[in-house]
């Protein structure tokens, strides 16, 4: 007969188990879509200050250029100063509440559009700082996973 066995203190795997179980809690998931829906906003945020879209194309440039040298959708701030994020059942949303924002978003018969929000799924670099924020939470969490 053949035997194998391990012996030794399970006290390790408890906390390892206890620690994976925190994984699947509200409070863990609700933080770490906070701070993705805070990098989405920072990434809106240099899209403008670049006038990027999100895949990294320029957006076009203005037919009349200011005088005063801003970029297009940077007259006042207020459609960059505007955009939130709020927690949903499946993740998060950016938004704003700027009526004019879908012309710039999706264009329009007379503007070419100047998106700043994603279409469809996010570009790689989205989902590279995402999974960079949730391989943080979860290192932090299972310090061992480092």
């Amino acid at each position: 007969m053949s035997d194998f066995s391990i012996s030794g203190d399970l006290g390790a795997v408890d906390q390892l188990a206890r620690q994976i179980g925190m994984l699947g809690r509200r409070d863990f998931q609700r933080g770490m879509l906070r701070e993705m829906g805070q990098a989405g906003i920072d990434l809106v945020h240099q899209e403008f200050a670049t006038s990027h879209d999100p895949e990294g194309d320029s957006w076009a440039k203005l037919k009349k250029p200011r005088g005063f040298g801003g970029g297009p959708l940077d007259a006042t701030g207020a459609l960059k100063g505007s955009i939130r994020m709020r927690l949903t059942a499946e993740g998060f949303a950016l938004y704003t509440l700027k009526k004019y924002a879908p012309f710039h978003q999706d264009g329009t018969r007379n503007m070419v559009a100047r998106s700043f929000f994603p279409v469809g799924t996010p570009p790689a670099s989205w989902l590279m700082r995402f999974d960079r924020i949730a391989d943080a939470h979860v290192r932090r969490l299972l310090p061992m996973a480092a």
